[in-house]
């Protein structure tokens, strides 16, 4: 602090929003400007959009009373090198936003680490 001048941080919020990948480009234009519009509307002035992503998740009805699922699930993208964006979870699912680039590395990687057959 510089006399009565503090130096504040910048507040970065990320909010993620998946669009189906509708084969009309037009339909999803469209959800991304409304999306955009509705976020201006509540002040938000800095938008990017990443288009290129892929969507990696586990999922079982027993994933309630078992431990470790999740762990075991990003070691194993960990030790792939892959970078996990986003991390979504439920009592029965766990879903990760990777690189796109990454998307059969990912479901290779988490394939082998539940040794899963072919």
């Amino acid at each position: 602090m510089q006399g009565d001048r503090a130096d504040v941080g910048a507040l970065e919020i990320k909010i993620n929003k998946a669009i189906d990948s509708s084969p009309d480009l037009r339909d999803k234009k469209e959800l991304i400007n409304q999306f955009i519009e509705s976020l201006k509307m509540l002040g938000y002035e800095d938008l990017s959009i990443n288009t290129k992503v892929a969507k990696v998740s586990i999922v079982g009805a027993g994933m309630a009373s078992a431990t470790g699922v999740a762990s075991k699930m990003f070691e194993a993208l960990a030790m792939a090198g892959i970078n996990i964006r986003m991390i979504s979870t439920s009592e029965i699912r766990v879903t990760v936003l990777i690189s796109e680039k990454d998307g059969v590395r990912a479901m290779n990687a988490v394939h082998d680490a539940f040794n899963l057959a072919d």
